[in-house]
């Protein structure tokens, strides 16, 4: 049986990460609502772990994040017997290594210069169809901690 969660060792069963508010916004996009991964090779065995007594309260939203295609029917029969609505957005994460993307020229007019989370997070926004509560903080947050660039019109 495996299972891969996150939980604290002095609460009574698992919870989400531990991230301080102080050091990071992106604590609220992920609490609030609470967003959930788990993994298992076995649906019967995630069945178990998810339906483990205060693991989840499936009274509040909760958003199931990269999950495996095995597990979906899992998810939906839980969420249809505790009452919740379903919404399934499928995505698929890809990962590019610096020879997959060759070096394009910057079209004239244009510049490539870093993204101010302080300016640019709303223009993200607009463009990133997963918004929902605190993604703005979110954005900003991953704006301000990873190197991000954005193709600008020099005027």
């Amino acid at each position: 049986m495996y299972f891969l969660c996150l939980f604290c060792h002095d609460t009574p069963g698992p919870s989400p990460p531990l991230i301080d508010a102080d050091i990071g916004q992106c604590a609220l996009y992920h609490r609030d609502p609470r967003t959930t991964s788990v993994y298992s090779p076995n649906p019967d065995h995630a069945e178990t772990l998810l339906l483990y007594p205060g693991f989840l309260d499936w009274k509040q939203p909760i958003l199931f994040q990269a999950m495996t295609k095995k597990l979906r029917p899992v998810l939906q029969k839980l969420s249809t017997q505790m009452g919740g609505n379903q919404m399934i957005y499928p995505n698929v994460m890809v990962e590019a290594t610096e020879e997959d993307l060759p070096e394009r020229p910057v079209p004239e007019g244009f510049e490539l210069r870093p993204l101010d989370p302080d300016k640019h997070t709303d223009v993200v926004l607009t463009n990133w169809p997963h918004g929902r509560r605190h993604t703005d903080l979110f954005i900003r947050e991953l704006l301000r901690r990873f190197p991000s660039i954005g193709l600008f019109n020099k005027e």
